[in-house]
């Protein structure tokens, strides 16, 4: 049975990818095969985010932006909030790169009306408003 340490597979594959790690897919694959064995649907929108943040640093903007709204939807069917806002501002940088501008700006105005609804405490985090790197904070 799972205990709450399996909860830390998210952060810790979405960290991975972040710093740029070179065991990160792996990371990411031994992650996604927890989430499977004990159900832990409360981290798949983070490890899509992860995975696409992954695409994004080989290149591969179009399967990013896909893996990207994968993570969007789910986060949206388990109102995920906090979760949904982060993946927005990682998609609206990776639409930017790949040229979709009107993409890049409707998960921007999604991701700013999260933050005016969840209200000042969110203004702080790197997801709500600054640009977003791969390994940017979070």
């Amino acid at each position: 049975m799972a205990g709450w340490s399996t909860m830390a597979y998210g952060p810790l594959a979405e960290a991975a990818v972040r710093v740029g790690s070179p065991d990160a897919e792996v990371t990411l694959n031994e992650a996604d095969a927890a989430a499977l064995e004990y159900e832990l649907y409360a981290i798949q929108a983070q490890l899509q985010r992860a995975r696409g943040m992954l695409m994004w640093q080989r290149g591969d903007l179009h399967a990013a932006v896909s893996v990207l709204q994968s993570s969007a939807n789910t986060a949206r069917s388990q109102e995920s909030v906090l979760e949904l806002g982060r993946t927005l501002a990682v998609l609206a940088e990776v639409a930017r790169a790949g040229g979709e501008a009107r993409l890049a700006a409707s998960a921007d105005n999604e991701r700013a009306s999260i933050v005016e609804r969840t209200g000042p405490e969110v203004r702080g985090l790197v997801w709500a408003g600054a640009s977003v790197t791969p390994a940017a904070c979070f």
